[in-house]
């Protein structure tokens, strides 16, 4: 399926089938698509939890999500997660990255180096934070782009608690902050938002000539 029919056709869903399963191949897709979304200075990040205990799937439905079914109902549940510690070797990593992929010595890399960090590092802490939550909601849209041309269910979820699932994840050790919930599965045939008109607003009121 192209990309505009599969946007015209994917949905929140809000009930999946429990019985129903995304294959390995499937979830391939999905992971090679927020890998390769773009990012500023490709730094990348973030991090995509997945959580396969029933248990923490149930605590998290439960003491954070506000009951919501799909965080244990779907075939798979993720925490896409922002660093906490964006910093100088955030950058050195993805430069010495970037040497060794392109073949380039890595001083041929220190001016880009440098203005990486002009830009990241004049930012305080929690505005780091604040933008690696931003780069996380970039690849979130590759991603739902990707599930919904390849035919996979997906419900991006802003409803829970950061503070609650951090604790129950133990993500501040991990220096990560909850930024988005993201389920993953094949919608139930009860789910009545899977037949309703898609409601957007008309492209007049969206895009603009200035």
């Amino acid at each position: 399926m192209s990309l505009i029919p599969a946007l015209q056709k994917r949905y929140a869903v809000k009930k999946y089938n429990p019985a129903a399963s995304i294959s390995p191949e499937q979830l391939d897709i999905l992971l090679e698509a927020l890998r390769l979304a773009p990012t500023s200075f490709n730094l990348q990040p973030f991090r995509l939890l997945q959580v396969t205990d029933p248990v923490v799937r149930e605590r998290i439905r439960t003491e954070a999500a506000f009951n919501q079914p799909q965080v244990t109902e779907a075939s798979l549940f993720f925490v896409l997660a922002a660093e906490t510690d964006v910093d100088e070797r955030t950058i050195a990593r993805s430069i010495d990255l970037a040497a060794a992929v392109r073949s380039v010595p890595r001083s041929a890399l220190e001016a880009r180096e440098n203005q990486i960090k002009g830009f990241i590092m004049s930012f305080a802490p929690e505005q780091r934070l604040i933008w690696a939550q931003r780069q996380a909601y970039i690849a979130l849209g590759v991603l739902v782009s990707a599930a919904a041309e390849a035919g996979i269910d997906v419900s991006p979820m802003e409803g829970f608690v950061p503070d609650k699932v951090d604790a129950i994840l133990g993500l501040p050790a991990r220096l990560l902050r909850s930024t988005v919930l993201v389920a993953v599965g094949v919608h139930s045939n009860g789910d009545e938002h899977a037949h309703l008109a898609k409601v957007r607003k008309p492209i007049e009121q969206i895009h603009q000539s200035l």
